[in-house]
Parts: C-alpha cells; structure tokens; sequence
C-alpha cells in the first residue's frame, strides 16, 4: 500500500506484521485441532502455541535463499521454537496443510478486519449525514435537472439523499464481507492428506473466518474469484460468483 493515501489503521492491517501474523494464528488453530484428534501431539500443540515466534527480517533473510514465503515464514518459526528450547516441537507446526491453507485463510481474515474498519467508518458517516439532513431541513437551496436550476429544495433532502445512499451501499458492503468470511484448509493438492475428517469439521474459535455452505469440489489453493466482485458496465448490480470455502468455525 502506499503509505501517504493509506490511513494508518488500514495500514497496519495489511502490513506484514499482520499478515504473518494471521498466518501464524491459522497454524496455530490447525495444530490445536489436528491436536484434538491425536494427528498432532498435544504437548507439541502446547508448546506451538506457547512459544511459536518470528522476525520479519529473518524471514526476508531466508526467503533471498529459498525463494519461497511460506518455507521461510515456518522456518523462522522453527529457529524461535528451537531458541526456546522447543525444536521437536516445530516439526508439527504446517503439519498436513499445504502453502495455500494459510495464505488464503489469513488474507480472508486480513479482509475481515478491513471490512470491519470501513464499515464502521460508512456506519459513522451515516450518522453525521442523518444529523445533519435534520439539522439543515429547512434551508433552501435550488434544485437541478438537465444541468440547469429548476424548483427549490432544501439542503437536508439533499443530505437524507446522500444518507440513504450510504445506508444502501454499507448493506451491499457487509454482503461482500461476508462472502469474504471463509477459509480454506484441504492439504496439498487439495486432497485432504492429512486428515480429511479433521481438516474439513475442526476449527478454533480465534481463527473466526466461517464457511456459510461447503464446497462441492475443494482444490489446493481458493478459487482467485473469492475476493473479486465482478461489476459489468451499465448494470446497477454487482455479480459474485460461488467460492469454495471451508472452515475454522
């Protein structure tokens, strides 16, 4: 993002303290519920959940070797857990998930805390508008057609105007959030290798990026039309396409 068009609580959001970590919640919740059904060690769980740590400069430093984010975000992971004593540990952490689990699961959940932010900010515009349509409902001011004035009006219809339009597109705003409010864990190539049974119906609470429907056909990484509307031109309505998606409840 560029930093001077950027306000500085969407920026933190999508900085790469935050995306990794979410990517260390979404292991994390995975390990806990691989954990319940015994794929991953319970103590091991514990102690990911105790001490699993990372530096960002030390995952650029070994992603210029590996070229490969996910590796060097683990490995990173790794060194931490072995500096606190918990090496054996680490060979649970990204245990049956594949590259895209984490990344698609922690940029839904990334898009889950801007769509938060920009609604309470369309939600507090509203309220602005809403008081100050009544505020101005008795001064006049003209009124326009075709590009020329036409009949009075008054300020405060065109603010309940500008009210209502907001009112409408903060509803269609929060249905796109909502279709954004999915994960993604099926294992490499998207054949549930691990564990399908606990793959697909585990979940942890912290990590809430919940699936309203299963998908009929999973895949290893999420369908790219997932956070894509695809608006026509010259149509008033925004098309979104069915997504696969699965799970942390």
């Amino acid at each position: 993002m560029i930093n001077r068009y950027t306000r500085p609580a969407m920026g933190r959001i999508f900085s790469e303290q935050n995306k990794f970590d979410q990517w260390l919640a979404v292991e994390l919740a995975a390990a806990e519920a691989l954990a319940e059904s015994g794929e991953v060690p319970a103590e091991a769980a514990r102690a990911l959940r105790a001490h699993a740590a990372f530096d960002i400069a030390r995952i650029d430093e070994i992603e210029r070797e590996t070229r490969h984010d996910v590796i060097a975000f683990t490995t990173a992971v790794a060194e931490k857990m072995a500096a606190a004593g918990e090496a054996g540990a680490s060979r649970w952490l990204h245990y049956g998930l594949t590259s895209n689990d984490v990344v698609d699961t922690a940029q839904a959940l990334m898009l889950k805390q801007a769509s938060e932010l920009l609604v309470a900010g369309a939600r507090t515009l509203a309220e602005i508008l809403k008081r100050r349509a009544y505020e101005f409902k008795d001064t006049v001011q003209i009124g326009r057609t075709h590009g020329v004035h036409a009949e009075p009006i008054t300020f405060g219809l065109k603010l309940a105007l500008w009210y209502d339009e907001i009112v409408r597109g903060t509803r269609r705003l929060e249905a796109a959030a909502e279709d954004l409010r999915v994960g993604k864990i099926s294992g490499a190539v998207g054949t549930f290798g691990a564990d399908p049974t606990v793959l697909l119906q585990s979940g942890r609470s912290n990590v809430s990026c919940n699936s309203r429907r299963p998908p009929q056909i999973e895949r290893s990484l999420a369908s790219v039309e997932r956070d894509q509307g695809h608006c026509k031109p010259r149509r008033a309505r925004c098309i979104r396409r069915p997504l696969p998606r699965h799970i942390f409840r």
